[in-house]
């Protein structure tokens, strides 16, 4: 583990997507226990794992979304981003994810549009699929992270009074306390890629 992590600003450690993660659902059987085994090292070595997984539905980005403890769903207001955001959340519902499932609003032209976006987006699901979405807030469009991409910076180090900084920073705020307020058990890191592994052999 410690030759694919990457130290990260402010004590995030960072395993790239190029690393193989992803790939794990080639593996034979007795290679995935092994690479779990080495992945559960991680353990009491984090307080939270994030895991990008990406756009789409392909099996190995839905797996992750199933073991998760919370599905944080990224969406624009374009039609298209609003189209596959139900799908995911449709797919997982249907295979009856265990996490939560909360909503955030990305490159919205204004805080009304956020709101009313995630707002549509929460109604349809609940309506349609019995599924219960938490907005967690919404992004403003802003030059700012495009500068932080060129700069190769994380944007809330890069331009900490930008507003889109200041919205991830109160998204994030929010997540936390919801996170903390959560009965169900975490199952840990070891438990997640368990997870992960025993729905590939499915």
């Amino acid at each position: 583990m410690k030759d694919i992590i990457l130290p990260g600003p402010e004590g995030v450690r960072i395993i790239p997507g190029g690393s193989g993660i992803f790939q794990m659902a080639n593996l034979s059987e007795a290679k995935l226990k092994q690479v779990v085994s080495e992945l559960g090292k991680l353990d009491g070595e984090c307080e939270v794992m994030i895991v990008d997984t990406g756009a789409g539905i392909a099996n190995n980005v839905l797996s992750f979304a199933l073991a998760a403890d919370d599905i944080i769903v990224l969406t624009t207001p374009e039609p298209t981003s609003l189209t596959d955001a139900y799908g995911i959340i449709k797919t997982a519902a249907a295979r009856e994810a265990r996490g939560k499932y909360h909503l955030v609003v990305n490159r919205a032209s204004s805080e009304a549009q956020g709101i009313m976006v995630g707002q549509k987006l929460k109604s349809v699901c609940e309506r349609f699929l019995g599924v219960e979405i938490n907005v967690l807030g919404s992004v403003l469009e802003d030059r700012s992270v495009h500068s932080a991409v060129m700069q190769q910076e994380a944007l809330v180090l890069h331009a900490p009074n930008s507003a889109a900084a200041r919205d991830i920073r109160g998204i994030a705020g929010r997540l936390c306390d919801q996170v903390g307020t959560q009965t169900t058990q975490p199952i840990g890191v070891k438990g997640f890629f368990r997870s992960i592994a025993n729905l590939w052999k499915q």
